[in-house]
């Protein structure tokens, strides 16, 4: 007998160079701060194209080396400058930072999601960019996206 099993299409994620670089350069200064922006563009079902970023402002105030307080509004703003632009939210993205003790350490770091990302699932497109920093302390970016993940309650019986 079969496994039911959800069948997904692959999603092909086109993101535009200046996105990149501008969302590096936010995690640069922020560091040893997380950085998080939205994601705005297109969503066409199986492509997705993102153009834009929207950074809520002052939000340095709501940020740590280990995370974020991500605020309700943040979410209606970027609402509106996607709606003014003719895009839409098609994710999010955050950095994760590490210093150069950190980065020496015996594990290789790599741009993933966290547990706690995951704790939730990934409801739409979210990137990770990876913040090290060097034996000369300049800062390293790596991004690397991920698409939606649906979070899997398991429990272990006998």
């Amino acid at each position: 007998m079969g496994y039911p099993m959800l069948v997904l299409e692959p999603i092909k994620l086109k993101v535009k160079q200046s996105v990149v670089n501008d969302f590096k350069t936010l995690a640069k200064k922020a560091y040893p701060k997380e950085a998080f922006s939205v994601l705005l563009g297109h969503d066409c079902g199986t492509l997705i194209e993102v153009v834009d970023l929207y950074t809520p402002e002052n939000i340095d105030r709501h940020t740590t080396k280990y995370g974020f307080d991500i605020k309700p509004e943040w979410w209606f703003y970027a609402y509106e400058k996607a709606k003014e632009e003719d895009l839409t939210i098609v994710g999010d993205i955050h950095s994760h930072c590490f210093d150069l003790v950190e980065s020496k350490g015996p594990i290789k770091l790599e741009p993933t999601p966290s547990e706690l990302d995951l704790i939730d699932g990934l409801l739409h497109i979210s990137g990770i960019c990876l913040i090290t920093q060097g034996p000369t302390g300049k800062l390293r970016s790596r991004i690397r996206m991920w698409g939606p993940q649906v979070r899997v309650d398991t429990e272990i019986v006998k």
